[in-house]
């Protein structure tokens, strides 16, 4: 991450920054390491308990293994975190236009809203994200209601399949 801050911030012309999260899965141990930079913190989907959570590094289910978007100060750490992921749990990764969506009152989604709404569906074994992502994107409609989208909205689901351990 470090030689890519570096890299970027040598390259790019202007002021310009980009956020990434770096995600890496060992399928042996069911393993997950990322590294987060400036990126929104991803959402969690524990199957056995069917709660969701946010995933960041300092989650209590945190294993050791700083993070400014990409190309901002040279020299910029980057923590990598550990996780264990169990089969049917559920990774979501989602641009700003999410928690900066509006309605008709000009209030905006928010991290908390867009939790309640993630708490509000079900989510389900394999082939499960993807009417899980149909039915949030109903709900982004239905709370933006007749008021514009103003920025892309770009959802990603990733879910560790129960038997072959791996993410679909």
């Amino acid at each position: 991450m470090r030689e890519l801050n570096e890299a970027f911030k040598r390259d790019a012309t202007g002021v310009q920054f980009a956020t990434a999260v770096v995600l890496g899965f060992y399928v042996g141990t069911g393993e997950l390491v990322f590294t987060n930079a400036g990126h929104l913190p991803l959402l969690w989907h524990h199957a056995e308990t069917g709660d969701w959570d946010w995933l960041e590094e300092r989650t209590t289910y945190a294993r050791d293994v700083a993070g400014l978007p990409l190309g901002l100060i040279s020299g910029t750490t980057y923590a990598q975190v550990g996780i264990e992921l169990r089969p049917g749990d559920t990774l979501m990764l989602y641009t700003d236009g999410i928690t900066e969506c509006r309605n008709e009152g000009g209030e905006e989604l928010g991290h908390e809203g867009l939790l309640a709404l993630v708490r509000g569906l079900t989510i389900g074994p394999l082939g499960g994200p993807v009417a899980f992502g149909q039915a949030l994107a109903g709900g982004l409609e239905r709370f933006r209601g007749s008021a514009l989208q103003r920025d892309d909205e770009t959802i990603v689901l990733l879910q560790r399949h129960a038997e072959i351990g791996q993410f679909v």
